[in-house]
Order: structure tokens, then C-alpha cells, then sequence
């Protein structure tokens, strides 16, 4: 399965919890160039999509995240960011192969997201493309 993201500039990866997100943001070669947490709400999504606006042009910039849904998600995606959502299990395991001690913070695990984000270099684009289902005659 190809995951390509058509020429990302930046991946950024963000560690959900309910009242606030750590979030990673990281060059094409791996350098981490931010690091930062944002609230849970409209004030701190916006300062995200502000900040992230600083480095490149949204759709330059994708975003892997845990969840497949909710304000956040509409919200990055409203902005242009493509958004793949990311598997809780497939992070924890890529976690358990990169960080040898063995270490957990939300910043860690914004890091782990954004790597796995740019090392699998995704095209899983949430929403997926809408696919029209061929029509059926009667016959």
C-alpha cells in the first residue's frame, strides 16, 4: 500500500487528550522545528492553524492524529490540512521500536506521531475521496 503525501513540507503530529494537545511539528528531514501544546477549545485551535501557517501552506502540511473525527478534526481539515488519522495501537507500537527507554509524555508521543507520519509518508487523507457506486439497471 502506497502512502504518499504529495510534497509535504512539514508533518506535524498531535497527541489528543481531552483539555489540551501536545503538538510536534517536523521538517522533511526529520528536525524537529516546534514544539507546543494547545487547549482544547476554539481560541487554541486557531492559534494552531496560525502557527502551522507560518511554516507552509496548509495543504503542504499534514496532520496525524489519533482520532478520525470531532471539532479539532473539522476544523484542520476546514483550514486545508490533509488529516490521517493514525491507529492508538500502530503509534504504541512504533513508540515500543523508536523510544528505547521506553519513556511516555504527550510531547513524546506528538513526536513518535509526527515521525511515523513522515516516515510512512501517508496518503490516507481523512475524509476519504467519496467513491459513487456504480448505477444498477433493472433488468
Amino acid at each position: 500500500m502506497s502512502l504518499a503525501v504529495a510534497v509535504a513540507v512539514f508533518f506535524v503530529g498531535i497527541d489528543w487528550a481531552a483539555q489540551s494537545h501536545a503538538v510536534c511539528v517536523m521538517d522533511q528531514a526529520g528536525k524537529v522545528v516546534a514544539r507546543f501544546t494547545i487547549d482544547h477549545s476554539a481560541d487554541g485551535i486557531a492559534t494552531l492553524i496560525r502557527r502551522l501557517a507560518k511554516y507552509a501552506a496548509a495543504e503542504d502540511i499534514p496532520i496525524a492524529i489519533e482520532r478520525p473525527n470531532g471539532r479539532l478534526v473539522d476544523l484542520l481539515l476546514e483550514a486545508g490540512h490533509p488529516v490521517v488519522p493514525v491507529s492508538p495501537n500502530a503509534i504504541k507500537t512504533w513508540r515500543e521500536g523508536e523510544v528505547l527507554s521506553g519513556a511516555k509524555s504527550d510531547a513524546a508521543d506528538a513526536e513518535v506521531i509526527a515521525e511515523y507520519l513522515r516516515l510512512a509518508n501517508t496518503d490516507c487523507a481523512w475524509p476519504p475521496p467519496t467513491a459513487t457506486p456504480p448505477s444498477r439497471s433493472a433488468q
